[in-house]
């Protein structure tokens, strides 16, 4: 990543160079017996990604880690002498100390965590958009995204374990270490991972080994440099844990002692590994106090005051809100949603409830039950209190309620989001904020009108839905979704993602049945191969595609929807429009027998129409436009043989789909009004 990261940005390159100038300089002219003994503080804000199990892990095993770090970096731990006793007297320390920030970058009381309920921690297509959920400047803290499994960039397998940003070679945004939660600290979650080893805290040690600008042993290819004049020529990366001499007088060069398996910067497990050499420590202070990355910000006694992290006192903050389901949760028709109170990073005295729509309105209890009654869209607000202040939050649009019953749109429909108000019927939804779906008036396919989201402008790691109205597809067979796509990429490593699912329920449960990927064959989101960096707007129909998704039998309802759920991967904008759903009707026109024992006159018709059974009783007629939207309804009283007048008045010039129930069997007739 890095290198792509250089290689696209100019300015990368500079700093990394001057980087590397400084670097070389002290190495060459700065001994290990000058650093400074005297510690500088690292605030650290650990990022907990999670979908609410066990990767949630608990503040004793990070200020495990912590303790940890502090511990090693000053080459204080217990087993310093159980490693080879020929590179014992290499080792050195740097002096820092890692702290837990006790502010956030608002000035809020924090206890250097935040706990984010997202998608995005499972082993997502690009690991760097796990960090765009949330992210505190790194210039003023030490960022450290936890995720419950991972791959590395450019891999398909989720094999990942961690990986760091070097100084300066990437985003401010993106700066930091990215790891598995299983392998931070010693206890909890990494004590019971017995398919990686326990590390013993000692993965992350690793990880920030890169942060602070050191190179694997090997030097990443085989006998590679690390630019480090007292680690011994390495052929490779070592696993497990080697016995000395490993590898003696290999074909790299080294002596009878062999390589330095029990580095922190090789590969071995967690329980081999104890040292970091003098020269190690060298280009790690060099980093420290060097501009690249802003690590030399960090430590810094007006940021140390700005972090909370002059102080080891840790602090009682009011607990952060946090609710329970932590996603948007539907409701067909109305119903209850039973929330729990699940904060977390500080303590309470008191909390307060707030639901507006929902009865009760207000409550104080941890776990409360609430019925909502009417459609909408609600939030949930949860107020926490204690002697330090008060923290609230608002959870927008928690809850959705979909009408129930058989929709009043049948097939087929089409969704061309062309007049005043086109999602008017539509839900969209935003857990993670950032531009989402809305309609764009200057272009569409074949049209002046569309829906997009501006994602160039977006970061990535947010989601957008956008949930149809309802449709009735019963009497009807073959029926398929149709609609056209646009979506350019900025450059050959975005994974912004688009899914389609459909809910026969009322969208209380949904099943997947397309995905689209940037960047990815044979499914790609990519309509077009070429990238473009700017707010991309499509001006001809060709930079469109029309995509076709079969119904399944199963899904066949009164109460059908489907949706779009799209995940932002730094992509450019994505267009939809055209939407359609048609299918063969099961009754209807295509039924001589039944058709021929209807008449209906005049046809076109101007005023009225006349509706007449030879046999059966007609018991209700709808009238739908072509596109299957519902325009009236009238149930008929018992008239047998008698034709029936259907006022006509109002409708338009055009043709019109007649849905005629005749004891409980619904036949379709056409006929054409003219004003």
């Amino acid at each position: 990543m890095e290198l792509q990261n250089l290689e696209l940005n100019p300015e990368l390159k500079e700093i990394r160079r001057q980087l590397d100038q400084e670097t070389e300089y002290r190495q060459k002219f700065h001994s290990y017996d000058k650093l400074s003994t005297t510690k500088k503080v690292i605030p650290v804000v650990f990022h907990i990604l999670h979908q609410g199990g066990t990767e949630n892990i608990t503040m004793e095993q990070i200020r495990n880690q912590v303790a940890i770090l502090n511990e090693e970096f000053n080459r204080m731990q217990a087993d310093t002498n159980l490693g080879p006793a020929a590179f014992q007297s290499l080792g050195g320390r740097i002096a820092v100390e890692f702290r837990l920030a006790t502010k956030d970058p608002n000035g809020n009381c924090t206890q250097g965590v935040t706990r984010t309920y997202t998608a995005l921690t499972k082993c997502i297509e690009n690991p760097e958009d796990a960090k765009y959920v949330t992210s505190w400047p790194s210039n003023k803290y030490l960022n450290v995204w936890l995720v419950k499994a991972m791959r590395y960039q450019g891999q398909s397998t989720c094999g990942g374990g961690g990986y760091a940003q070097f100084p300066g070679s990437g985003s401010t945004e993106t700066d930091g270490v990215e790891i598995r939660n299983d392998l931070i600290g010693s206890i909890g979650t990494s004590a019971s991972n017995t398919g990686w080893g326990n590390f013993k805290g000692r993965y992350l040690i690793h990880e920030l080994g890169h942060w602070f600008n050191l190179i694997h042993i090997w030097g990443d290819q085989t006998c590679g440099s690390d630019q480090i004049s007292d680690t011994p020529p390495a052929e490779a990366s070592n696993s497990g844990c080697p016995s000395f001499p490993w590898r003696a007088n290999n074909s790299c060069g080294s002596d009878g002692n062999g390589e330095m398996f029990n580095n922190y910067m090789d590969y071995s497990q967690g329980a081999c590994l104890n040292i970091f050499t003098k020269q190690q420590a060298v280009r790690m202070d060099a980093a420290l106090n060097a501009p690249a990355g802003n690590r030399n910000k960090l430590w810094q006694p007006a940021n140390l005051t700005a972090t909370g992290t002059d102080t080891v006192i840790v602090p009682d903050c009011p607990a952060k809100p946090e609710v329970f389901p932590y996603f948007t949760k539907i409701l067909c028709g109305g119903g209850t949603v039973t929330f729990k109170d699940f904060s977390w990073g500080g303590t309470k005295t008191s909390r307060l409830w707030t639901f507006p729509g929902g009865t009760p309105a207000t409550s104080t209890d941890s776990v409360v039950t609430v019925t909502y009654s009417a459609p909408g869209n609600y939030d949930v607000i949860l107020s926490n209190t204690n002697a330090n202040g008060t923290e609230s939050k608002t959870f927008p649009k928690h809850v959705v309620v979909l009408a129930s019953g058989p929709s009043s749109q049948a097939l087929p429909a089409a969704f061309d989001f062309e007049g005043s108000d086109p999602l008017a019927d539509w839900t969209v939804l935003t857990p993670n904020g950032g531009n989402t779906w809305i309609p764009f008036d200057l272009v569409g396919f074949a049209s002046n009108k569309s829906v997009r989201i501006t994602n160039s402008q977006n970061k990535p790691g947010q989601f957008h839905e956008l949930i149809s109205p309802p449709v009735d597809l019963s009497n009807h067979t073959g029926i398929t979704l149709k609609f056209n796509l646009m979506y350019r990429s900025k450059n050959s490593f975005n994974k912004d993602k688009l899914i389609i699912t459909f809910s026969k329920d009322c969208g209380q449960n949904w099943t997947s049945f397309a995905t689209r990927i940037a960047n990815t064959t044979p499914q790609s989101l990519n309509t077009m191969t070429t990238i473009s960096t700017g707010n991309y707007i499509p001006f001809t129909d060709d930079d469109w595609r029309e995509e076709s998704i079969t119904v399944p039998t199963n899904f066949i309802t009164n109460n059908f929807r489907f949706r779009f759920s799209f995940t932002t991967s730094g992509g450019n904008n994505i267009y939809i429009d055209n939407v359609r759903l048609a299918g063969t009707p099961t009754t209807g026109l295509e039924d001589p027998v039944v058709a021929g024992e209807i008449l209906l006159y005049p046809n076109p018709a101007g005023k009225e129409v006349f509706i007449q059974t030879s046999r059966g009783q007609l018991e209700e007629v709808v009238i739908r436009d072509v596109t299957g939207k519902l325009i009236r309804k009238e149930q008929l009283l018992p008239s047998v043989n008698e034709p029936h007048k259907i006022n006509t008045t109002g409708l338009h010039t055009g043709l019109y789909i007649f849905e005629l129930t005749i004891n409980g069997n619904k036949v379709r007739k056409q006929v054409v009004v003219k004003e």
